[in-house]
């Protein structure tokens, strides 16, 4: 969930080791990477800055290489008009300067290199149903459980026509399964809710479970819409870059982000008025996420979001925080959001901190209340024993004096009840403030030490070099970089050499002695589905003893009992 990207990315830049990271969420990257390593037609290129900055320093270097393309184009036409000029001519010293002239624009044609065309992007060209109420959604009290165990309660809603609207809170919490109930897919445990008239709903599920993995592309998009044609569900499929044979695969072959377009297109091809977007861009490309981004700030289309991508987040005008009590409305985006939940926490520890002082004061004030009813009710009896105060006299002042002690005390009492239930309340309202503890031990680590040295580097597979341009680089400790490139590029390959699973078949790579890398890929395929946590830390590490075990999994938010 988002908290525990803003623990990694905590913990990212207080790491003094090096690391190489590969995602495509912007926010992430922005925070924690200082370098972006590409891979682009089989060369490598280093940019230095975070992500937004190599977006930056990439534009440039394009337009500067038009520019020089142009630039030299132009040369050539112009000095290849004079040697068409020269022939006219038709002089032994006007051939002589003709051939001059084409060595000097060959020349410049072998050192000519046209830029590589972009990255063909995905085109949403969606209309949607025309229309449709103002009050496009109106939930109240739905609640869910499942195995007796509450996810939510108390979750209400109220979506106006052409609102943008996100569902945000901790992992668990329900957010796809309130999608599901909207949907018609789960039955609610209590509540209702009811759409506008007019108002019809597209939804896009993040499991793809929308999709036949034994269908084709074109069977599985004309199956859903068979009054299209095929010329124009080609077309589509095209617009979501499923051209020739593509059209023909397998859905079940498909990769995460090419069975995310398929899903993607049927949802645009039903031209919905309010949309249920599940993690829409996971799996998606950083060109596919901009053309969604734009599509998303441009469209008439209502949306219920949920998504951990911040930047999608920030394009929306609402917010829904769903906890196990209900929701919280925010009239703003995701940075609005922090900002206000901050100020909210901010304001609830300023009253506990308040009602706690008030709370210890009452206490004390009680004490002393006590006490000095104690010493006067001892001093009023030697008094009374010294005047000679009868015994049924003394008896009566005794009363007296204890009915206004009792009813002293209560008053003390009742204000500190009051205020220790105040502070109560105010604790659970306070968000759980629980996170991950880490202790990494690179004490040995100082930034600008180096850790690897690649020179000339390349893989082959079945003898044919990955990389047409050999990869020389350095990394050092405080380097974050990122590594960006299509599928197919050689990531995952550059991955493995650095970390010894691969050896290259040409160059060197030179590692620092004593060096040691952790590899986390996207699957966590180091993790094994049939052990517990316990036995899994066990298996990373097996000369801990148990309490130690047991330590670093409550760090992690694991708890382990005895």
């Amino acid at each position: 969930d988002i908290t525990a990207c803003e623990w990694l990315e905590k913990f990212l830049t207080e790491y003094k080791g090096a690391y190489i990271v590969i995602s495509h969420d912007r926010y992430f990257l922005d925070k924690v990477t200082n370098t972006t390593f590409e891979m682009e037609n089989k060369t490598l290129h280093e940019y230095k800055g975070n992500y937004t900055r190599y977006l930056e320093l990439k534009a440039e270097a394009r337009e500067a290489q038009q520019r020089v393309y142009d630039r030299t184009v132009k040369e050539i036409n112009r000095i290849e008009g004079i040697v068409e000029q020269q022939k006219r001519w038709g002089q032994e010293h006007n051939f002589i300067t003709a051939a001059s002239k084409q060595k000097q624009a060959d020349r410049l044609k072998e050192t000519l290199e046209r830029p590589e065309d972009l990255p063909e992007a995905i085109k949403f060209s969606f209309r949607a149903k025309e229309g449709g109420a103002n009050d496009v959604l109106i939930a109240k009290a739905l609640s869910k459980s499942f195995d007796g165990v509450t996810v939510f309660q108390n979750a209400e809603l109220d979506i106006k026509r052409n609102t943008t609207t996100f569902i945000l809170g901790e992992n668990g919490c329900g957010k796809t399964t309130l999608l599901k109930i909207l949907m018609g897919q789960y039955q609610s445990d209590s509540g209702e809710y009811k759409y506008g008239n007019n108002i019809q709903c597209g939804y896009y599920d993040q499991a793809q479970t929308d999709l036949d993995p034994s269908k084709t592309v074109i069977d599985e998009v004309w199956d859903k819409y068979p009054r299209m044609t095929q010329t124009e569900v080609r077309s589509a499929l095209a617009q979501f870059l499923f051209k020739g044979e593509d059209v023909f695969k397998n859905v079940g072959k498909l990769s995460g982000g090419e069975k995310a377009r398929v899903s993607l297109l049927k949802l645009m091809l039903g031209k919905a008025n309010m949309l249920l977007l599940d993690e829409p861009t996971n799996h998606l490309d950083d060109v596919s996420r901009g053309k969604l981004y734009r599509f998303i700030t441009s469209t008439s289309s209502g949306m219920l979001v949920v998504s951990h991508d911040r930047i999608l987040l920030n394009l929306l005008s609402s917010t829904y925080e769903l906890t196990s009590k209900g929701v919280i409305y925010y009239a703003g985006n995701y940075d609005f959001y922090k900002e206000q939940k901050e100020l909210a926490v901010q304001a609830l520890q300023a009253r506990l901190e308040e009602n706690g002082k008030q709370l210890q004061k009452a206490r004390r004030q009680a004490r002393e209340v006590m006490e000095r009813q104690q010493k006067h009710d001892v001093r009023g009896k030697k008094q009374n024993i010294k005047s000679g105060v009868g015994k049924m006299a003394m008896n009566t002042f005794k009363d007296q004096a204890e009915k206004s002690s009792v009813r002293l005390n209560n008053v003390h009492t009742d204000k500190i009840h009051s205020l220790a239930k105040s502070v109560t309340d105010i604790r659970s309202e306070l968000p759980d403030m629980k996170t991950m503890r880490l202790d990494f031990n690179s004490s040995s680590l100082h930034i600008g030490k180096v850790l690897v040295t690649a020179k000339n580097l390349n893989y082959a597979y079945q003898s044919e070099e990955l990389w047409k341009s050999p990869l020389s680089f350095v990394i050092q400790s405080g380097d974050r970089i990122h590594l960006k490139g299509a599928n197919g590029s050689g990531k995952t390959t550059l991955l493995k050499l650095l970390t010894g699973t691969l050896s290259p078949t040409a160059g060197e790579l030179t590692r620092m002695d004593g060096l040691t890398c952790v590899y986390l890929d996207q699957e966590y395929s180091i993790i094994h589905d049939d052990l517990s946590v316990f036995e899994q830390l066990f298996s990373f590490n097996n000369k801990l003893y148990d309490h130690e075990l047991k330590t670093i999994l409550n760090r992690f938010l694991f708890p382990v009992s005895g």
